[in-house]
């Protein structure tokens, strides 16, 4: 199943298609040996009712369509991409999105890193996350996994090798033990940070680090990040593009004094997300839906949305009555969802099936990266219903595939199904999560001992 949420993402994302037809009747079989199949009369995942066809790009079992044209965003995109541009040439820094959560900052940084892609650079993807159980350099640990960084560290020197393994062990290799990253001396952290940086430098093709979330970054990824661009000779084409969240970046007096010093240095661009206008939010809402919105419901749209790209977008695929869809008038489509924000979001996860929605509140408590093994270890259900569950909120967008796990397709998607989960029930659930970490890690611990520790402590007992 992970495999081909996998490739079905990639093929969509990247050629606009969806799987052909004997696929996902391969996919749909396999599906059936760990499920008794939908209810009589409801079409299976991956079909369509009868009489209709799926839009052209869209996949028949995910609806909706995630490759909409970035709308209303030309000058803060055309700014970016020549940043990158800039960092190509050898002109090195920091780029940092700024703006309200679900404005689109991880959307027009996607957008780049595709581009970057494409030109044969290397892109490594981290983010940051606002619950306990994540170490410090955590980001820098996600960015020397990549295999080709992992590549790149293995032609370093033996001593530079020892540095890096200290932050990420290099499995199978016997030799002397480094010992931990946790130094007190000055010039041992230079030499530990040297290690990392010469890692990602020796990957020998421009570099994007994307890091997402930087207002919960820990002080030492800002400080590595810093003694990084500065080990890097003039001419290395290396740029870390960050997303943050500009309400919390007010609060946090830490992330103003380093982004004082990175401008003061000439290295930190800044680029600030507002929502968008009306006629944006109601072309992206036609892009979405594939269908005309009526200008009536033009005004509706944005006010309930706020002209926010994720509500707008959420606020389509989660209304039954929206544009197009059942009891839509015409072309002109129904009335939006009443409410806040927040209540489009609610409303998404409510459409959900009960197995859905308990399977997202325990993956939100698991936090970010989460894979289909804790998932089923940790829960009360079934593993084919897990799995089953799992896949109704991939089809259903909720859900995408990151790293060799999952995630939720936004932080607020998490954040909204965390908040329906009762005290109690979030106290029983960390406490599985982490007994489930355990079971799955009972060879080898130490990856995980942060999560873990995190987890145990936010349910409550001791680590």
């Amino acid at each position: 199943m992970s495999t081909y949420h996998h490739c079905a993402s990639v093929l969509e994302r990247e050629l606009g298609v969806v799987p052909d037809d004997a696929t996902r009747a391969a996919f749909q079989r396999l599906m059936t040996r760990a499920r008794a199949g939908p209810p009589a009369g409801t079409p299976a995942a991956g079909t369509a009712p009868a009489g209709t066809a799926p839009a052209r790009g869209q996949a028949a079992d995910r609806p909706g369509q995630p490759g909409a044209p970035l709308i209303g965003r030309i000058a803060e995109l055309r700014a970016l991409r020549a940043t990158w541009q800039a960092a190509v040439a050898g002109r090195r820094g920091v780029v940092l999105v700024e703006g309200s959560a679900g404005v689109g900052k991880t959307r027009l940084v996607t957008e780049v890193a595709e581009l970057a892609r494409q030109q044969g650079a290397l892109v490594v993807s981290t983010q940051c996350f606002a619950a306990p159980g994540r170490l410090a350099l955590a980001p820098v640990a996600d960015w020397l996994r990549d295999p080709v960084v992992q590549a790149a560290a293995a032609t370093l020197d033996p001593a530079w090798r020892a540095e890096v393994a200290r932050l990420v062990p290099a499995r199978g290799v016997a030799g002397h033990d480094p010992g931990p990253w946790i130094i007190a001396d000055a010039w041992q952290r230079h030499r530990f940070f040297e290690g990392l940086a010469r890692a990602l430098i020796a990957v020998g093709r421009p570099l994007l680090l994307v890091l997402d979330n930087v207002q919960w970054c820990d002080q030492e990824t800002l400080d590595f990040i810093t003694f990084c661009l500065g080990l890097a000779s003039d001419g290395t084409s290396l740029l870390v593009a960050g997303t943050v969240r500009d309400e919390h970046r007010r609060g946090d007096p830490d992330l103003a004094a380093w982004a004082v010093r990175m401008r003061a240095a000439g290295l930190l661009t800044e680029l600030s997300l507002s929502p968008l206008d009306a006629a944006a939010a109601a072309r992206l809402a036609q892009a979405i839906s594939g269908r005309p919105l009526a200008a009536a419901d033009m005004a509706t749209l944005h006010a309930t949305t706020g002209g926010f790209p994720l509500y707008v977008i959420e606020a389509v695929r989660g209304n039954a009555g929206g544009p197009g869809g059942p009891g839509a008038s015409g072309d002109s489509g129904g009335p939006l969802p009443p409410g806040g924000v927040s209540d489009v979001l609610r409303k998404r996860l409510a459409q959900a099936s009960p197995a859905a929605q308990e399977v997202a509140g325990l993956a939100a408590a698991v936090g970010t990266n989460f894979s289909l093994d804790l998932l089923t270890e940790a829960s009360d259900l079934a593993a084919d219903v897990v799995v089953t569950a799992v896949d109704e909120l991939w089809r259903n967008r909720i859900l995408r595939e990151f790293g060799t796990g999952y995630d939720f397709s936004h932080d607020l998607l998490r954040e909204a199904a965390y908040a329906e989960v009762t005290p109690a029930r979030r106290w029983l659930l960390h406490r599985r999560i982490a007994q489930g970490l355990e079971l799955l890690h009972a060879g080898d611990a130490d990856p995980v001992a942060a999560q873990l520790a995190g987890q145990y402590a936010r349910a409550g007992g001791q680590a």
